[in-house]
C-alpha cells in the first residue's frame, strides 16, 4: 500500500512553524543561561554547569510536551502532525518511524484510539523519567570547596560537615 504524497505547506502553515521555532529555540536559550549562570554560582564546575544547563534548557519543552501528551494525546498528535508536515529526507524518515511506532499513521491519526494510548503512555513516562532526573540537579555543589566536608552517602554528590 503507497501513501499519498502530502500536499505542500502553505506559506501560513511554514509562518507557524517558523514562530514555533523561534519561541522554542529562544526558550530553551534563555533556560539555559540561567540554568548555567545559576549552577556557576553554585561553585560547579564550568564543563558539569555548562552540560546540565544544556540539558535543563529543554525541561520546559519536555513538560510542555509530556504534560499535553498526557492530559489530550489527540491534540498532541494533531500538533506534532502539523509541525512535521513537508519535512523532506532524514527528518520525514525519522517521523514516519515514530508516527508507525505509536500508531499514528493514516490521515486522522489523532482519533485512532491505540495511538493516543501510546503517546499517553509514552509521555507519562517521560515526566516520570524527566522528574526523578531533574528534581536533585540544584541540591548542592559537586565538588566541595572545603576540606571539612565529606559525601553524603545516601545522595552522592551532597556534601555535610564531619561534625554533624
Amino acid at each position: 500500500m503507497q501513501a499519498e504524497p502530502e500536499q505542500p505547506t502553505s506559506p501560513a502553515e511554514r509562518d507557524y512553524r517558523r514562530v514555533y521555532n523561534i519561541w522554542a529555540f529562544t526558550l530553551f536559550g534563555a533556560v539555559s543561561v540561567v540554568a548555567f549562570l545559576v549552577l556557576v554560582l553554585r561553585h560547579h564546575e564550568i564543563a558539569t554547569a555548562l552540560v546540565l544547563g544544556m540539558a535543563w534548557g529543554a525541561v520546559p519543552q519536555g513538560l510542555a510536551w509530556g504534560v499535553a501528551g498526557a492530559v489530550a494525546p489527540g491534540a498532541l498528535i494533531r500538533l506534532r502532525q502539523f509541525l512535521i508536515r513537508g519535512n523532506t529526507g532524514a527528518l520525514k524518515d525519522l517521523g514516519d518511524h515514530f508516527s508507525r511506532r505509536m500508531g499514528a499513521e493514516g490521515p486522522t491519526p489523532w482519533e485512532n484510539p491505540t495511538a493516543c494510548r501510546r503517546v499517553r503512555r509514552q509521555e507519562l513516562i517521560q515526566l516520570a523519567v524527566g522528574e526523578r532526573w531533574c528534581s536533585p540537579c540544584f541540591s548542592s555543589p559537586l565538588r566541595s570547596t572545603s576540606s571539612t566536608t565529606r559525601s553524603c552517602p545516601r545522595e552522592p554528590g551532597i556534601h555535610r560537615s564531619r561534625s554533624s
